[in-house]
């Protein structure tokens, strides 16, 4: 009898843990799915009010002078703000669901898509010097390079003095390069030369941007420099291209 009520206690234990287990596997594998599920309904919802929202304002348009609309927004998640320097209204939503895959960037109609693009390269005067500069920057770090010449135009560069600001927006730390020098063949020659700065491509909402400086180098190489931001990244890669020897 003794052996018996053992038994059958131990049975129980058993059948509690193998219960337990089977939950935590169910819930290991169903709550992703439910993540992107949710993220999912959300920008479907967004992509509705934005729509709605485009829709009225062409309607003010079409109507002219004096005509207006009171447009209220109802949202389960997600954040709404206005960028009047641009223009345009911006949806934002957190997620880790993958529901959209990191990178993408697309438009439907007048909406643009996007996901992990968070790059903007742009021009204006990012230390206060009075002089614009090629600026890069997303949410961690901002990286401004001094404007020098134009395609048609080359003017004196001495790369050294590129590099005018690197803040890092994470400690709130801003750092001024004394030397940013980049040498070609081991020669000092090589970072003096004429040429000019620009950015490869303007605008925001970028997975990555670049800044290209073009050097006819004292030393005799003709080279590029490019700096490279990249989406979520809190450092910008320097790359050296296209050496030619005159």
């Amino acid at each position: 009898m003794k052996t018996k009520a053992i038994s059958t206690i131990v049975s129980y234990v058993l059948v509690a843990g193998i219960s337990i287990a089977a939950v935590a596997i169910v819930l290991a594998i169903g709550l992703p799915a439910i993540d992107r599920a949710k993220d999912a309904a959300l920008i479907s919802e967004a992509k509705n009010i934005m729509q709605q929202i485009d829709a009225n304002a062409r309607q003010v348009l079409f109507e002219g002078s004096g005509s207006q609309r009171v447009f209220s927004i109802s949202s389960t998640g997600g954040d709404y703000f206005s960028d009047a320097s641009a223009d345009r209204i911006l949806f934002k939503l957190n997620s880790i669901s993958g529901v959209i895959d990191p990178g993408t960037r697309r438009t439907e109609g007048n909406l643009l898509i996007s996901a992990g693009t968070d790059v903007k390269a742009s021009e204006y005067d990012a230390n206060s010097d009075g002089a614009n500069e090629l600026v890069l920057e997303n949410s961690r770090i901002l990286f401004a390079v001094k404007k020098s010449g134009n395609t048609s135009n080359y003017a004196v560069i001495n790369n050294s003095q590129l590099v005018k600001l690197i803040e890092l927006k994470d400690n709130a730390l801003n750092i001024t390069p004394s030397d940013s020098s980049t040498i070609v063949d081991n020669s000092p020659l090589s970072a003096n030369g004429t040429g000019y700065t620009q950015l490869t491509q303007a605008g925001d909402l970028l997975r990555e941007a670049s800044i290209k400086a073009y050097i006819q180098s004292d030393s005799g190489a003709n080279y590029e420099i490019w700096y490279t931001l990249r989406s979520n990244a809190d450092f910008v890669l320097e790359q050296v291209r296209n050496v030619v020897y005159r």
